[in-house]
């Protein structure tokens, strides 16, 4: 799968091969992210993923993840979920990225209460510069 795409003009492209689309940090203008997710990757030997192009404006942090965090079960069985993910991640506007991921990760591994992971976790996290840059 080809990376995100920044372009000048202010739009990112997004390939997926998860469906996890990015959340939308609220500290800027950027709103839900409709991605559109293709077939898991490897599981079948020819699949298509399309890519989705997303609109951002200076300051706008989105948060990527996949399954695994929002999969992620406690001890009663119970999954974190994406709803509970956005609000770990909370209000971004000033938060340096790399304080935000560490945020979530650890709400992830506190809802878990030492329960072993079932699945990859990763997240990551991107914001534009006013001059269009990711950051």
């Amino acid at each position: 799968l080809p990376p995100p795409t920044l372009h000048p003009h202010g739009t990112l492209d997004v390939t997926s091969a998860a469906p996890c689309p990015p959340l939308p940090g609220r500290g800027g203008a950027a709103k839900a992210v409709g991605v559109e997710a293709g077939l898991p990757l490897g599981m079948f030997p020819v699949s298509t993923y399309p890519s989705t192009r997303v609109e951002l404006s200076p300051n706008d942090t989105l948060l990527f993840y996949t399954d695994g965090a929002i999969d992620a079960e406690n001890g009663g069985g119970e999954d974190y979920s994406a709803p509970r993910l956005a609000r770990a991640f909370g209000t971004v506007a000033v938060d340096p990225l790399d304080t935000l991921v560490d945020r979530c990760l650890q709400d992830v591994r506190r809802f878990q209460g030492g329960q072993p992971a079932t699945d990859d976790l990763l997240l990551f996290a991107l914001r534009t510069r006013s001059g269009g840059t990711l950051h």
